[in-house]
């Protein structure tokens, strides 16, 4: 599979599972879609950057990583503002009766997500072992999840104070539902095409010594 058939995959699969990651309300279906594709497309382009770094089998710079997720999510941010408009959107939700759709809020919540799941997605090149790798990053991934709901909600929070008692179910059980949610589907898509990999082991094939020849007797 070339890399246009993979990152067309990844662009495609990212938007179906951003979408199925936040279909509680059905409103903010687009809204998951967006978020997925822009980090796809930050992954994409932290890969186009890091070719020199894979090519001598080094992983991508952290740096590197976290500059492009909060890069790609502040441009998601900005396209959902776009797409719902400044003014909000009526959900009917109890807890939040406008599902954070405060310019800051969703800036400062599309930003994080891209910062943290960029950053916990490329600590899969700090594991050499398959098994161990999948699951420090799988766990990196639910934490980042978590934490960016965390902050999603304080911030909406600041702009739309939530109608007690129900706001503590939603601060404890809300992020299992949306930012971690999202964080397994759209980790579980990209990391299953993402040739970046491939090629840092082609890489390091590259750069191992050749066997010695044995010598003819």
């Amino acid at each position: 599979m070339n890399l246009t058939t993979r990152y067309t995959l990844m662009l495609i699969l990212s938007a179906v599972t951003g979408g199925l990651s936040s279909f509680l309300p059905p409103e903010l279906i687009p809204r998951g879609m967006i978020l997925g594709v822009f980090l796809t497309l930050g992954l994409i382009i932290l890969n186009h950057i890091s070719a020199a770094r894979y090519a001598r089998g080094e992983p991508p710079h952290l740096g590197a990583a976290m500059l492009c997720g909060a890069v790609s999510g502040a441009v998601a941010g900005f396209v959902i503002i776009l797409s719902y408009g400044v003014g909000g959107l009526e959900t009917g939700d109890q807890v939040f009766p406008q599902k954070w759709f405060n310019p800051v809020a969703t800036m400062v919540a599309a930003t994080s997500a891209g910062f943290l799941f960029h950053t916990a997605y490329v600590q899969r090149f700090a594991r050499k072992n398959r098994w161990a790798r999948s699951c420090f990053t799988l766990l990196g991934m639910i934490l980042a999840g978590y934490l960016q709901s965390a902050i999603r909600f304080t911030t909406a929070g600041i702009f739309y104070p939530p109608n007690p008692p129900d706001v503590w179910v939603s601060f404890i059980l809300g992020p299992w539902f949306t930012g971690v949610f999202f964080a397994i589907l759209w980790y579980l898509t990209v990391t299953a095409l993402d040739p970046a990999d491939g090629m840092v082991k082609q890489g390091q094939a590259a750069k191992a010594p050749a066997a010695p020849v044995p010598e003819k007797s």
